[in-house]
């Protein structure tokens, strides 16, 4: 799948919105804005391009995301490992696992990811591909990568739906996406869509 027949599939679902005014989670501004939640909304959408990630990483344990969305991706990234090795008969005695980490703020005030429930343990010595679906400033992902360590997994690959900045790895691990879009965004002190009075998108993102 290229990467225009992705966009072509985020464009369908109503995942891209244009010429609007949006608040980033990073806190910066722009006019254009990736909506994930609309990808969620039919589970065909979500598993085909889940499954297109699956095809690079046939050789992992289990699939780690963060709450909420990259939990549900994770879910169908393993579903889609596990029916392309059940396809051509790979790896027939292990089936992959799906697991996600909850956000908390450490002692020093600080976000950090935890896996909890006892997925932790899952993960010990385990080949482990971290999902996500956008990639803006490539925080969350980070805050994931460094879970997955401190549960001494083993990290296989850092896979998004798509990356819109142009960091090309985390913590070392290089980053694929199945598209990539980079798309300009200002402060909230310098931006010109403020100066021109354009109000803020309320109903996506974080404005």
């Amino acid at each position: 799948m290229s990467q225009q027949d992705v966009l072509e599939i985020f464009k369908e679902a109503g995942a891209i919105l244009e010429n609007d005014h949006f608040v980033y989670s990073s806190g910066r501004h722009g006019n254009t804005y990736i909506n994930k939640d609309a990808l969620y909304l039919d589970p065909g959408v979500i598993a085909e391009l889940a499954h297109e990630i699956a095809k690079g990483f046939l050789d992992v344990d289990v699939a780690a995301g963060n709450t909420v969305g990259g939990a549900i991706l994770a879910q169908w990234v393993a579903d889609g490992i596990n029916f392309i090795r059940q396809s051509r008969s790979l790896y027939n005695s292990r089936r992959v696992l799906a697991v996600f980490a909850d956000e908390e703020i450490n002692s020093q005030g600080d976000k950090v990811r935890v896996f909890r429930r006892g997925y932790g343990k899952i993960l010990q010595g385990k080949n482990v591909l971290v999902v996500d679906d956008i990639m803006t400033t490539g925080g969350s992902l980070e805050r994931l990568v460094r879970a997955v360590g401190d549960s001494r997994g083993s990290i296989s690959g850092v896979a998004v739906l798509c990356n819109r900045s142009k960091i090309k790895s985390i913590e070392g691990f290089p980053v694929v996406g199945l598209v990539e879009l980079d798309l300009e965004t200002f402060s909230p002190s310098n931006c010109p869509l403020c100066k021109s009075g354009i109000p803020i998108n309320r109903e996506v993102g974080k404005g």
